[in-house]
């Protein structure tokens, strides 16, 4: 399995953030720090009255240059997250990022995941630079 990997210069690059909504704090969190670091990152919240979800949601997924998920026990059980990291896989554009002390099960688990289970971890946190 091959993955795209971002180039330093990422003002353009147009991330996508799959998580489950009981996390919804970390992954706003998360979406203020890529934004902070230069990232355009796509938020749910901006699907509109009348739109259909699931299309607006695959559109984006579609033209994500980088499609971050986010591992929790809840999140191991979500359809849709699976489904975003399926579809962030066959597009080569999956990065893993475990919040949770949990075990990322197949075929998730083939790309090396970064630790970050303290969503405040300061700027010199190994799991944050790394992710940046």
């Amino acid at each position: 399995m091959r993955v795209k990997l971002l180039s330093k210069r990422h003002d353009n690059a147009f991330v996508f953030i799959s998580y489950k909504r009981e996390e919804l704090e970390y992954a706003r969190h998360l979406k203020e720090m890529l934004e902070t670091a230069g990232f355009k990152v796509w938020w749910d919240a901006h699907i509109q009255c009348g739109q259909v979800w699931s299309q607006v949601l695959d559109t984006a997924i579609k033209n994500a240059d980088c499609i971050i998920v986010l591992w929790s026990n809840r999140s191991m059980r979500s359809a849709w997250v699976r489904h975003e990291a399926s579809c962030a896989i066959a597009r080569s554009v999956y990065t893993p990022v475990r919040i949770e002390l949990v075990a990322i099960e197949a075929p998730y688990d083939e790309v090396q995941a970064i630790g970050l289970l303290d969503k405040e971890a300061p700027s010199s946190h190994p799991g944050r630079i790394a992710l940046i």
